[in-house]
């Protein structure tokens, strides 16, 4: 008899869908799924309440249906995404949450159907044999305090990139982490094409930590 597929919900903290993430992502599984996607901002309420105006140290950047980025409050979006997963729970009964976002740490509210957070995932392959110096590369560097404290204290080189970024400055980023030193490479941003990686292979060969890889290993171990 064939399994059935299973129904996974796709959480992202700008508008849904987010194919552009999911198409990189579903090339690597090894099982179908019936997929389904939800957006903090889809409601205008909360895109109020969570988008800010000038971006601080503690803001997330994510993407707009419309392609352009905007900035949300950390604080602000953890709360929200708490709410999210309760009516998404409630109303589609999926067997497995996806968090599409690697500042999104571990939330207060416990549901008995898995869920996936890259930023944790991101936290345990770097604990496995912590490989130091780190090299993270962000959207921007004052965001690395918020993204997770646990990490914090490592010894870090930090490189910003745009997510949308073309090939010049992740080259540019490979360089100047390989002659700093670094011994490991964490893409922390979920905006990140697995494509960014093909510059630090050269250097890094498998030290490469992309949160779009490990999410698709993550699955395919609970689903496959």
């Amino acid at each position: 008899m064939r399994k059935k597929q299973p129904k996974l919900a796709l959480l992202t903290i700008g508008q849904s869908p987010r194919a552009d993430l999911w198409e990189d992502i579903a090339p690597q599984l090894k099982f179908s799924a019936e997929t389904q996607f939800f957006g903090l901002l889809d409601d205008p309420h909360t895109r109020r309440t969570l988008v800010t105006d000038s971006p601080g140290p503690d803001s997330l950047v994510t993407r707009l249906k419309n392609g352009s980025l905007v900035w949300i409050s950390s604080g602000k979006a953890h709360g929200a995404l708490e709410r999210l997963i309760d009516q998404v729970t409630l109303n589609i009964k999926p067997d497995g949450i996806i968090i599409l976002c690697t500042a999104i740490r571990k939330l207060r509210r416990h549901s008995s159907i898995p869920i996936f957070y890259p930023c944790i995932m991101i936290r345990e392959r770097i604990f496995i044999k912590p490989e130091l110096p780190l090299g993270v590369i962000l959207p921007k560097k004052e965001q690395w305090p918020h993204v997770d404290h646990e990490l914090f204290d490592l010894d870090v080189i930090l490189c910003e990139a745009p997510p949308k970024a073309g090939s010049k400055p992740f080259q540019k980023a490979a360089e100047s982490l390989a002659e700093k030193g670094a011994r490991l490479v964490v893409f922390h941003c979920m905006g990140y094409p697995v494509s960014a990686t093909e510059p630090f292979i050269p250097s890094f060969e498998n030290a490469i930590i992309h949160p779009r890889k490990i999410l698709a290993q993550e699955l395919n171990k609970i689903f496959a």
